[in-house]
């Protein structure tokens, strides 16, 4: 009896997968056809240059401004901390980066080329978004290159830099070690991390974290600045986040105050 119950147990879980996994493959199928059009890159290296001029940004359905009129502009390789409240469109922000949300006024511009322009796929060759988790059935080394090549050497250190090498190293498979829905063999805070690692693999000239940070305990917080920080000089990077303690927390910061972007002097310096 304990035999089939487990046999059952083991049919229910599959069963499970399964739903969850058509559930997904509607929802992407459901998802807006982006317009396949834009100009590309060409061959470039180092971080990008990322600037907003004028920009205005509104919710679907409501008239006022979430932000209004914001202008700033970063350097190949500068880091910068956007603060804000919940609901002052630090999110609504980063899908204008990425060319996921459209609907704006003023002009965004990646490398000098507005972002409308840029055709997607090669935005988001450039571009990483790091937002919440997204993991998948499958092993740890498919969970972070997505189809992608890295070195082994290359896919341990960046490991290393989100402090989650001796954690892969004590799974039984290592990086073949697969992971499950809930995210297992991994806790929460850990699979942010994982994030991180997955967004620096790809090598993108622009990372953009959205309020993944503020979920991080201090410590791991700590971490994940010291290393945009100082192990990453070529790429360009931008925080955002509502966490008063990570504001200045990069060289330069930003503050959403009466849905206006102001720079505020005094952020952390690579020598503090």
């Amino acid at each position: 009896v304990l035999a089939g119950v487990t046999k059952l147990g083991k049919h229910l879980e599959a069963t499970y997968d399964l739903a969850a996994a058509v559930l997904k493959l509607d929802s992407l199928f459901n998802l807006p056809v982006e317009a396949p059009t834009g100009t590309y890159f060409g061959v470039a290296h180092g971080g990008v240059s990322l600037a907003a001029h004028g920009l205005t940004l509104t919710r679907d359905g409501d008239p006022s401004p979430l932000l209004q009129n914001a202008s700033f502009s970063l350097r190949p390789g500068e880091k910068a901390v956007i603060w804000g409240p919940n609901a002052a469109g630090k999110s609504l922000l980063a899908d204008v980066i990425f060319r996921s949300a459209e609907a704006y006024a003023g002009r965004v511009e990646v490398d000098g080329h507005p972002v409308s322009t840029i055709h997607p796929r090669e935005l988001r060759s450039e571009v990483a978004l790091v937002r919440g988790v997204e993991l998948f059935t499958g092993t740890v080394q498919a969970n972070l290159l997505l189809g992608g090549e890295a070195s082994p050497g290359a896919v341990l250190r960046t490991l290393s830099l989100v402090g989650l090498a001796d954690h892969v190293h004590s799974l039984s498979e290592g990086l073949a070690t697969s992971i499950t829905n809930a995210s297992h063999p991994f806790s929460a805070g850990q699979a942010r991390r994982l994030m991180v690692a997955r967004a620096l693999l790809a090598r993108p000239r622009l990372l953009v974290i959205d309020g993944t940070l503020d979920a991080m305990d201090h410590e791991s917080q700590a971490q994940m600045l010291d290393v945009l920080r100082t192990d990453v000089p070529e790429l360009t990077v931008l925080v955002l986040t509502h966490e008063r303690s990570l504001a200045r927390s990069l060289p330069r910061t930003f503050e959403i105050r009466d849905r206006m972007l102001v720079e505020v002097e005094g952020g952390r310096r690579d020598t503090e």
